[in-house]
This record gives C-alpha cells, structure tokens and sequence, in this order.
C-alpha cells in the first residue's frame, strides 16, 4: 500500500511497481517489474529492452529478497537471471523510502557468467518525492517597496540570495563500471525545476535532460539517451548532488558511481 511504502517501521512491501536499474555489458538499463508478494513468495511481471518477463522463485525472508527472471518467449538466448540483494529504508532530500539492491547473475550460452548489480525504487516512493520537489515553496510576506534596495544580480545568483543559480555549462565526469566517462552538460534553472542536454566525450552519445529537481542544496536529474538517433541504447542515468558555490556539483549515479561537475561559464 502506499502508506506502508513510505513507512520506514512497517515490514517492507514488496507489492507494486518498482523501478529496477542493472549493468549489463558495460551499460545501464532499467526496467518496471510489478511485484507480487503472498507470504514470502514473490511473484511479477515487467519488461525490459530484451522482451516482457515474469518473476519465479521468488522469496523475501525478512529485509532479503531473491528471485528470478524468465523471459516470456523462453528464447534460449536469453537466459534466466538470478537476482538477489537487500531491502533498506533510505531517507534524504532526494528519495525516502525502501529501496531493494544487490547482484544479480546470469548463465550465457557459450558458458560465460554474468555479474553485475542492481537496485530498485519504489515509485510510489519516487512519485511522492516528485510531488515534494515540485511543490511550490513557501510565501514570503511581502515587504513595503521602500524597504526593498534593487539588489545587483550576477549570472550565479539564484534569487534568493544564499544558493547558487544553476544555468550554465559544465565539465562533468561519473565512474561508470570501473571507467570515468567525460561529460559537456549544459543546464537550465527555472526555479526549482532544471533542464538541459550534453553529450559524453568519451563515447561521443548524447542525452537530454528530461527531468530535473533543485531543491537547494540538492540536485537530482535524468539524463535519457535515445537509441539510433544519438546513443547505442535507451537509457537513463540518474544523478544526485549537492550543489556548493561556483557552482560546483558533486554526488552519485543511480548506480553507486561518483559523478561531479563544475561550472565552465
């Protein structure tokens, strides 16, 4: 249910959809799967970049939880992926709620063995704190004219005074599966909300920043690449920073990996 989701004392819901991220072969890729939980088995069902799936074998036994991954077509090549990790209760600005991760391992047909991680979120978690992020932010009494000097503005001033303004270009750079990936990241501040694009130099594949939240000092963006048109996959990579004067940025990926970037002009 939606209040034992955002419960960090109730037993932990499985139940629901869940927005799951892995590493398979040196990229990120996400899914939905909706989880069906009955005593400890768990059951599902969700799709992903290869075909829909369904979850068997699944078993939650206190804060862990395992289960496999079948794809409906049965298709050799695709194999079944052992998933098995933790839930944990995480509380910050950018995300409260329960999130499961770990690693998963998959079996290929010319005998090799797949290893990586994963992590989910709850999205009725993640809608919540989108509505969180997106609420205007309080009122201000207004004060009479003549006690309000015009005030000097400059490219980094966010308005208010105390935090910096976000528009501008960056240098950025994220550890992604043992590499540092360079980045040109172009950001556009409307308030709380940001906005943008760039392109990782390394690889030369571009993204768009299709949802961005600044809730001073916290940052979280999507970065969507898109298949063919600019990128060898669809995909998206979250990043959650603090924002410190400069501005500079520094934080972590969806994935675990460091991710900064300052500001260039």
């Amino acid at each position: 249910s939606t209040t034992a989701a955002l419960d960090p004392h109730a037993p932990p819901p499985i139940n629901g959809d869940w927005r799951v991220s892995y590493i398979y072969n040196n990229e990120p890729y996400e899914s939905l799967v909706t989880f069906s939980q009955q005593g400890k088995a768990l059951t599902g069902k969700g799709e992903d970049s290869a075909g829909p799936f369904f979850i068997a074998s699944g078993a939650v036994q206190g804060t862990k939880v395992k289960f496999v991954k079948r794809y409906a077509d049965a298709d050799a090549s695709k194999p079944s992926v052992e998933y098995a990790g933790d839930l944990e209760w995480e509380d910050d600005e950018d995300y409260r709620g329960w999130r499961m991760g770990g690693h998963y391992k998959a079996a290929l047909s010319d005998g090799s063995v797949i290893d990586d991680k994963w992590v989910a979120i709850s999205t009725v978690a993640e809608e919540a704190q989108q509505s969180a992020n997106n609420a205007p932010p309080p009122q201000e009494e207004p004060q009479p004219v003549q006690q309000q000097p015009e005030q000097p503005t400059t490219q980094h001033s966010s308005g208010n005074g105390s935090h910096p303004h976000l528009s501008g270009m960056y240098a950025a750079q994220y550890q992604y599966n043992f590499k540092k990936i360079q980045t040109k990241l172009w950001l556009e501040q409307d308030g709380h909300h940001v906005s943008g694009h760039g392109v990782d130099t390394n690889t030369n594949e571009k993204f768009v920043v299709s949802k961005g939240w600044y809730n001073p000092p916290k940052l979280t963006i999507v970065c969507h690449y898109t298949k063919g048109q600019s990128a060898a996959a669809n995909r998206e990579l979250t990043v959650r920073a603090t924002v410190s004067n400069g501005p500079s940025l520094r934080g972590e990926t969806g994935f675990g990996g460091n991710w900064e970037a300052r500001i260039v002009r």
